[in-house]
């Protein structure tokens, strides 16, 4: 006849025996704990961790130069969003970026944007002297830097009223991004 396999008895509830059963339950639990925490602490100390809390910068390429199609492509390959304006700056080809924002080098985490300004075809604005002599040099000054001119005041003694325009040069057709000199009477006794 064969041997029987000894059966396992369970220990009753309240024996020695059972209690040791939960305390070695107790004890793997407490060991897990510690080896989670150990794990935690290993890559924060190992600045792993950072990697998930802070996410990491895209660093901005120079895009001045490049054509306003090129230039958002590489922008948006990169994961950063794309604002675009228009200037029209010497020294640039029409279509071309002639400034960015924030500049070259600088850091933006994914999703951020990057200003792009394109050159266009300079403009040819009007400017004749009957537009702006004898009207008050703020409002010549502010509507001539509107239409993108560099202006230049100048003072001279004249029969004129005060702080108003004697004389705007260049005139006729010219160039958007030009000096225009504004010419302002600083009065008889000035």
């Amino acid at each position: 006849m064969p041997a029987e396999a000894p059966v396992a008895e369970r220990a009753p509830a309240g024996s020695l025996a059972g209690r040791a059963g939960r305390g070695r339950l107790r004890w793997r639990t407490q060991l897990f704990a510690v080896l989670v925490v150990a794990a935690v602490t290993g890559l924060l100390t190992a600045g792993s961790f950072h990697t998930f809390v802070r996410p990491t910068l895209v660093t901005v390429p120079d895009v001045k130069g490049r054509s306003a199609g090129d230039a958002r492509a590489v922008l948006e390959r990169l994961g950063l969003g794309v604002d675009q304006g228009i200037t029209s700056p010497a020294g640039f080809a029409p279509g071309q970026v002639a400034a960015q924002v924030p500049p070259a080098g600088s850091g933006l985490r994914p999703g951020g944007r990057v200003e792009i300004d394109i050159a266009a075809d300079p403009t040819r604005i009007d400017v004749q002297k009957s537009f702006y002599v004898g009207r008050k040099s703020a409002e010549v000054v502010a509507a001539l830097r509107t239409f993108g001119f560099v202006v230049r005041v100048e003072q001279v003694s004249s029969e004129s009223p005060q702080d108003s325009v004697v004389d705007v040069s260049p005139t006729g057709l010219v160039l958007q991004g030009d000096p225009v000199r504004v010419v302002v009477s600083k009065g008889l006794g000035g």
